[in-house]
């Protein structure tokens, strides 16, 4: 029976679609035209370049006004119906107890319009969502969610007003901006600053770069250091903006079996997670927060794409260590437990520091060549002080039902997961760490289509009969 009529999504998605399509061809766009300038191009050649620009312009607008017209949706009493297809039609039907999650986001564009875009993904899905509707009424959209949570049907079409659950946790601005002070992102940015900063140098006169190198060296190391500093400060604040755009107006709301997470505020997104999709909650010390035991609560969930990158969602960007355990025990209960990690043996500590030096043995040859190649060994003290923050950090705990893994690599980085969702424990073992009587220990759970790994290294022998131990007595029970 025939629940609603098919829709179609709101007008602007027209101008939506003409967006994506453009910033898809501006590369391209960009690079023929500075080809066009530098061949010296005449009259009637940059006519042809105008004329197919305009062209492919005017074949995007219609190919969008199009893809508007022809992809339509229905409720149907066991399925969502989607037909969409400009040239090839296609016709999908999800049902909603295939569904996984919905999600809702609202980039300024829409925002300006009063629009969402709604995300559904199924078990099927892998690296995209199933399919997107890309512009939507909110109340539209949340009619879609209610019915594929099966809380409409009876009536999808009746509106029903339901009372928003309240916030367990709204970030302010005070902890806001002392997340993304100590967010570590600085070292993203100042990297990708310099590969804009080397693509861009290819345009600049070759007169003025020999002019910037002969100062440079004139100046010698200090002023070299003073600009390494400064874009170091500018990488800095650009990362401070960058985590305030991303996770401001931050929220979580607790809805029965669900997780409701909002952020955003140039790009508003919502996620809906159920909590049974939890594969497991990785709790991390950055380097700039740990002193100040604070620390990022961060859930793997199993699941397709449109999760945040590595299909993770933050659930909480900054808590103070004291409050994790309270807070976990209101969200995910299951996931609340009291940390009494096994620590690393003594005989593992020199294996952590003697591979804390292998980048430097290629340098060895160059130490003899290049002396100036010798200021690599500034950053030695630094590579052995984290080589020991490794070494003392690392550990694990089995607990009934739960394996607590502590790894690091810059950042502290403590593992919950269930039996349930682990699919696999490997236990490996060289013939030096025989002869040491220790083994790596990697766990791997379903976040991902590819699956997500931990690893810790340099374990206690012993527990290799007691994973295997433990096992079996979860093997007997299930």
């Amino acid at each position: 029976m025939m629940m609603s009529d098919y829709k179609r999504q709101q007008p602007f998605m027209i101008l939506m679609s003409l967006v994506t399509q453009l910033k898809s061809l501006f590369v391209p766009f960009v690079l023929a035209f500075l080809f066009q300038n530098q061949g010296g191009g005449d009259f009637y050649s940059d006519l042809i370049f105008l004329a197919i620009t305009i062209g492919i312009i005017l074949l995007s607008v219609t190919y969008s006004v199009f893809k508007w017209f022809f992809y339509r949706y229905s409720l149907e009493e066991d399925a969502l119906i989607v037909k969409s297809g400009v040239f090839v039609k296609k016709r999908r039907y999800i049902k909603p107890e295939r569904v996984q999650t919905t999600n809702m986001e609202a980039g300024i564009l829409l925002r300006l319009r009063g629009l969402v875009s709604l995300k559904v993904e199924t078990a099927g899905s892998k690296n995209e969502a199933e399919f997107t509707l890309e512009a939507l009424k909110p109340e539209d959209a949340k009619a879609i969610q209610n019915y594929l949570k099966g809380s409409l049907q009876a009536n999808p079409e009746k509106e029903t007003e339901e009372e928003t659950p309240p916030a367990f946790m709204e970030v302010g601005l005070r902890d806001l901006f002392l997340a993304a002070m100590t967010s570590g992102n600085v070292g993203v940015v100042f990297l990708f600053m310099i590969a804009i900063v080397t693509q861009f140098i290819e345009f600049i006169p070759d007169n003025l770069l020999n002019e910037v190198y002969g100062s440079l060296i004139q100046q010698g190391l200090v002023l070299i250091f003073i600009v390494g500093v400064l874009a170091l400060i500018v990488s800095w604040i650009i990362s401070i903006f960058r985590y305030i755009i991303r996770f401001g107006l931050f929220k979580v709301t607790l809805e029965d079996d669900e997780l409701t997470i909002t952020r955003g505020l140039i790009v508003k997104r919502t996620f809906r997670v159920k909590k049974h999709r939890i594969q497991a909650v990785n709790i991390v010390e950055g380097i700039l927060r740990e002193p100040f035991s604070f620390a990022t609560v961060e859930c793997e969930v199993a699941g397709g794409g449109s999760y945040e990158p590595g299909h993770k969602v933050t659930l909480f960007p900054l808590i103070r260590k004291n409050d994790l355990q309270k807070a976990l025990e209101t969200v995910l209960p299951e996931y609340s437990v009291e940390l009494k990690l096994k620590r690393l043996p003594k005989r593992a500590r020199r294996r952590y520091i003697i591979r804390s030096l292998f980048p430097y043995v290629p340098l060895i040859p160059f130490f003899f060549i290049f002396p100036i190649s010798l200021l690599a060994l500034i950053g030695l003290p630094v590579t052995l002080y984290f080589a020991l923050l490794r070494y003392r950090d690392g550990g694990y705990e089995i607990k009934d039902n739960t394996l607590i893994q502590r790894s690091r690599l810059i950042a502290k980085k403590t593992v919950i997961s269930k039996r349930r969702a682990i699919q696999d424990i490997t236990l490996t073992q060289t013939l030096l760490q025989k002869y040491r009587n220790l083994v790596h220990f990697d766990m791997t759970v379903m976040s991902t289509p590819s699956h997500k790994t931990f690893r810790l290294k340099d374990l206690e022998g012993s527990a290799m009969n007691e994973f295997d131990d433990w096992l079996q007595k979860n093997t007997q029970n299930s």
